[in-house]
């Protein structure tokens, strides 16, 4: 509760300093590959098909964006 609006507020050490996270030496990184598998952060390991993406012009796009007719 608020006592006294005007004082400064006074924090204990530990609510002002950064806490350190540590991670085991052995954690792979984001990209490390390793049995046909690559590990991406928050995903964890997940198999491997190439990355990359794929698309195809829309002729049928207007040039704000609407798509004229239904997605199938």
């Amino acid at each position: 509760m608020l006592t006294n609006p005007d004082a400064e507020p006074i924090y204990k050490p530990e609510q002002t300093e950064p806490q350190q996270t540590e991670f085991p030496s052995d954690t792979p990184k984001h990209g490390d590959t390793k049995d046909g598998k690559i590990y991406i952060n928050g995903f964890g390991w997940v198999v491997d098909e190439g990355g990359g993406g794929s698309g195809e012009p829309a002729p049928d796009m207007y040039e704000n964006g609407n798509k004229i007719g239904s997605f199938g």
